[in-house]
């Protein structure tokens, strides 16, 4: 058990830690590595007229509400855009660019922000602005650290530090080395992450830049709580708290304390763990961050759960809920009722932890749906504007074939050698415009065929909530009456045997409506989480008839893992079959449901201390296990079992995870 509150008391600080060195720092590495851009150049750089002078103030308004409001960041950069573009100056045209491409990564349209970045690399060489091509490769690391791409995050960060040091710029220096360190503790290289840490918070201090140092400190904190060394993240943790302080950097004071809450819940101090999340919730509120608070909540819930106090432990969910509503934090709301189903069954209420379940499912399956519009919007807005730029290039060509006819006809009558060469290089111009404009309606089939694509998915939905629809209406509706009919023809037969036998046949109709509607279930789900499972085996533990016999049902987990559809369905029968078995044949005390993910791979194992029978001897038929062995084998599984006469039996699956199973 100790062993895994240290486990998701990692994992709890390494979400939190990375909240304050990768989307903190990254927003912060963007603002200042314009303003490390701006140093550079000369104060005659740029033209002091009115147009200029409007361009840098949109680019100013622009990037102020660059992450609270992008579309209207946006809008302001491709105003000062079009001034830059009318006035001609190179950097203005560059920096509005690479604001409309930021407005593109922070709204997840990557493949849209690295074809932006691209065109700002082709004008830094153009225009000899080296500086700025290391800020657009700083940027373009930052999206593949985002799409998991991490080994290309750290070739685009590594040739923004060599523009750095090629200009001695420190401050950037210091900013793509810490960058660095960041990715390679995200794989978990830990000695390499070490040496970039060190040497960008050695180059923080030369330069007096205190808040990165701060940063520093956590990011070697982060690196020592992966390596489970408490003791010394939390050195570091207090030497960035002390610096944060003397800046009144609230923000990260309630980072920091948060972590050390977490440390010390790891090392089962609970005082100091409590004290330590209530100090940083305090910060969370008043600096406002609903959502935030509402994280710390979640995260105090979750140590009272593992304290088993339980009544704490809802308090804190309760609250935590409330904020998240306020902060419309849909995300955290879902994880909230999924971790109140668990301590309802936990406590035993497996009633609530149902009405819980199903909140969960609901809400995922409202956020499912609303990425999908949004996916699908996103296509459809990609392709009108496909369109449209190909309408545009159109309307270039026309122009320049106009202009074209009347230069030469302007020069025929002068200098035949310059109308020749005007027609060779109106050739090439028209070759080139050609070549373009059959890229573009490339483009614009790819983008119909995933339209179509998208449509055909969700038409695929649609059906499945139709079959599961029409099942639970038709033919559950259909059982629930041929039970009831049975029952009460069992009420009033006289005959002992008979009356049994119907009773039987009823309970056989409600566990076959059960089984449907568990079908049902699964049916409806784009992915269903090793948790969910758990807990929908417990829901049927609880439902089994038992004489003074116990059934445990566990998890063991090195991290959340969330499973196909078609692969849990197929797991639960093959728990089913096992524990029916179990009941019907062994005679147990203890039985024991072991679920364990570790290592790439899935276990599940139903253990009893029954009366056993030799292996030798079992009709495989008859057992259930050829049903239980395809079904396993199905997800390349194996099924393996062992019982002793007089000692009990044991059944073992073992599943590899794979893309094919394990979304």
């Amino acid at each position: 058990m100790k062993k895994d509150l240290l486990t998701g008391g990692l994992l709890g600080l390494k979400n939190i830690t990375y909240f304050h060195c990768h989307s903190i720092t990254q927003v912060m590495g963007r603002i200042m590595g314009l303003l490390a851009f701006l140093l550079l150049l000369s104060p005659n750089t740029f033209s002091q007229n009115t147009d200029s002078l409007r361009v840098r103030e949109l680019i100013k308004e622009s990037f102020a509400v660059l992450y609270s409001d992008p579309a209207q960041a946006n809008d302001l950069a491709k105003e000062a855009l079009k001034i830059s573009i009318e006035i001609d100056e190179c950097l203005l045209i560059a920096e509005t660019m690479n604001i409309i491409g930021i407005v593109y990564d922070v709204t997840a349209k990557y493949d849209s922000a690295l074809a932006k970045y691209e065109e700002i690399i082709i004008l830094s060489d153009k225009c000899g602005i080296e500086v700025m091509k290391a800020q657009i490769y700083n940027n373009m690391g930052l999206i593949f650290w985002n799409t998991g791409e991490l080994d290309k995050a750290i070739d685009y960060y590594t040739q923004a530090l060599e523009i750095f040091e090629k200009h001695h710029k420190k401050k950037g220096i210091s900013s793509a080395v810490s960058n660095i360190g960041l990715l390679y503790t995200e794989k978990k290289e830990y000695t390499e992450a070490d040496k970039f840490q060190h040497r960008a918070l050695a180059i923080r201090k030369e330069i007096k830049d205190w808040y990165g140092v701060s940063v520093s400190y956590v990011n070697l904190a982060n690196n020592h709580m992966g390596r489970h060394q408490l003791d010394t993240a939390k050195k570091y943790l207090h030497a960035s708290i002390k610096i944060k302080d003397s800046l009144n950097d609230q923000r990260g004071l309630a980072i920091n304390y948060n972590n050390l809450g977490i440390i010390a819940h790891n090392q089962n101090k609970n005082d100091s763990a409590v004290y330590f999340l209530r100090k940083g919730i305090n910060i969370r509120r008043q600096l406002g961050e609903k959502n935030l608070e509402a994280s710390d909540h979640f995260s105090l819930a979750y140590f009272y759960m593992n304290w088993k106090e339980f009544n704490k432990a809802y308090a804190q969910l309760d609250t935590a809920l409330a904020l998240a509503r306020e902060a419309n934090a849909r995300g955290l709301e879902k994880k909230i009722y999924q971790r109140h189903a668990r301590i309802d069954t936990l406590v035993g209420d497996y009633k609530s932890a149902v009405t819980n379940l199903n909140k969960y499912f609901e809400l995922e399956q409202e956020m499912t749906s609303l990425e999908k519009e949004k996916a699908f919007d996103e296509i459809q807005t990609r392709y009108e504007t496909e369109k449209k730029e190909r309408a545009l290039v159109e309307n270039k060509v026309v122009l320049a074939e106009q202009e074209l006819k009347v230069r030469q006809r302007t020069v025929w009558a002068a200098i035949l050698l310059a109308a020749l060469a005007i027609l060779g290089i109106s050739a090439v111009y028209i070759y080139r415009q050609q070549k373009l404009k059959q890229q573009q309606m490339a483009q614009e089939a790819r983008l119909k065929e995933e339209l179509a694509k998208a449509e055909v998915a969700n038409r695929i939905q649609e059906e499945r909530v139709r079959i599961s629809r029409d099942l639970h209406d038709h033919i559950g509706s259909q059982l629930t009456i041929i039970s009831s009919a049975v029952d009460n023809i069992a009420f009033s037969e006289s005959d002992e045997s008979k009356k049994e036998a119907l009773y039987e046949i009823g309970d056989n109709g409600r566990n076959t409506m059960i089984q449907l509607r568990e079908t049902i279930w699964a049916m409806n789900q784009t992915v269903i989480d090793l948790e969910t499972l758990v807990a929908k085996t417990r829901e049927f533990v609880s439902r089994l008839k038992l004489d003074n016999q116990k059934v445990g049902v566990e998890l063991r987990a090195d991290e959340e893992a969330d499973l196909s559809p078609v692969m849990a369905i197929n797991l639960f029968r093959v728990v089913q079959e096992a524990v029916n078995n179990a009941v019907k044949y062994a005679d147990f005390s203890i039985l024991n449901i072991d679920f364990e993910k570790q290592n790439g791979s899935l276990s599940v194992k139903v253990e009893d201390d029954g009366r056993g029978f030799l292996i030798n001897d079992l009709s495989e038929k008859g057992y259930g296990l050829i049903n239980m062995k395809e079904r396993v084998e199905e997800f390349n599984g194996n099924l393996e079992l062992d019982s002793i006469p007089g000692k009990g039996t044991k059944v073992k699956v073992v599943i590899p995870l794979n893309r094919s199973n394990y979304v």
